[in-house]
């Protein structure tokens, strides 16, 4: 239902931008060219993403997603401001074509700034209390770094520089590492090499749209260890790694990519129960099976928080715990805005989030 409403609003937008645009300038001439630049973004986009035509890797594909995603949200930017505008005819009727060129150069600086931000990789700090802990443990979560069309190795070594200055004892990097193939190659995937601390890695969706037998096999080679389904015990602590999986038989989930359910699974990992337990999901599901299966922590990604609005807004419907911290009964969970993007590489309402957890006895 979301889908086709998001579809006629596009349409919509389709013929308001270029009607408004001709209207507020002066020139009945500018429609045409105004439409068919619209329907170029939107059209091409929807075609990159929907014959999945940007998972190629290629440079010249690369460099379309990113611009044509771009693109659209300036469109999206502009149709929202036209809309308000609308109203308000009344009050500029002498001075159409400078409310039109304000309308642009809010447009533009809101697109302009959500790039930047984009690239600005915060760190956010949790310290929680963890019974049974014997010793203070920091853990590095960093899911959804998205390397491919936007991002790469030099962004990848920045992000790995910054995490180890903070000096946690292990990292996390909880699904969607890549989500093109362009990104599949060695020199990408160097950085991990250089890393001293103890990495580990669960699958998230996106691995699964890109070549996964090239990525799980690089990621070995740069010394990340997966964790599929499984316990590893660090400083007294069980860290469990579950495969990216729906919560349960009877939960939708749109990003569907297996038969795994959480319900299920969980259960049949083993682990020392007399130790606490962290569980590493991408998605911010089957929180009620985590938490009554006597998980004490749970770190997720997956929402970006909305990554750029109006996404900001919608997320929720999908997702009640979209961003940082919340308790689900004795469990705590934490939700990051994940390090990179998808689509567009815009964050507008949101950053990218490096989260540094120190647990304590």
């Amino acid at each position: 239902m979301l889908l086709y409403l998001c579809l006629g609003i596009a349409i919509f937008s389709l013929w308001y931008v270029p009607f408004r645009v001709s209207s507020l300038s002066g020139c009945k001439k500018a429609f045409w060219p105004v439409f068919i630049a619209c329907f170029l973004v939107i059209g091409g986009y929807i075609v990159l993403m929907g014959t999945k035509l940007y998972l190629k890797p290629n440079i010249v594909v690369a460099l379309l997603y990113n611009i044509l995603g771009i693109l659209l949200m300036l469109h999206a930017y502009v149709f929202c401001l036209l809309l308000i505008l609308h109203p308000f005819s009344y009050f500029f009727k002498g001075k159409k074509r400078v409310a039109l060129l304000l309308t642009f150069f809010v447009a533009v600086s809101l697109v302009s700034y959500a790039y930047y931000n984009s690239m600005r990789v915060k760190v956010t700090f949790y310290e929680m209390r963890i019974a049974g802990l014997k010793a203070p443990l920091t853990i590095a979560h960093v899911p959804d770094l998205h390397l491919g069309a936007a991002r790469g190795e030099a962004f990848l070594a920045k992000t790995l520089q910054k995490i180890q200055d903070l000096e946690p004892q292990v990292i996390i990097y909880n699904g969607d590492l890549v989500d093109t193939n362009i990104a599949l190659n060695p020199e990408t995937f160097r950085p991990f090499e250089k890393v001293s601390i103890p990495q580990y890695f669960t699958t998230g969706n996106h691995e699964y749209y890109v070549d996964t037998e090239s990525e799980l096999n690089l990621l070995k080679l740069s010394g990340v260890k997966r964790l599929e389904n499984e316990t590893v015990v660090i400083d007294g602590i069980n860290i469990i790694g579950l495969e990216y999986m729906n919560a349960d038989r009877a939960t939708s989930d749109n990003h569907r990519v297996n038969d795994l359910f959480m319900d299920e699974e969980l259960p049949k990992v083993f682990r020392d129960r007399t130790l606490p337990t962290v569980l590493i999901h991408h998605s911010p599901v089957g929180l009620s099976y985590a938490s009554r299966d006597g998980v004490a922590l749970m770190l997720t990604g997956h929402t970006h928080g909305g990554q750029v609005f109006p996404g900001t807004i919608m997320v929720p419907l999908w997702f009640p715990e979209y961003k940082g911290r919340y308790q689900i009964d004795n469990m705590t969970l934490l939700v990051s805005q994940g390090v990179g993007t998808f689509g567009p590489p815009l964050r507008l309402g949101t950053f990218p989030e490096i989260q540094i957890v120190k647990l304590v006895p």
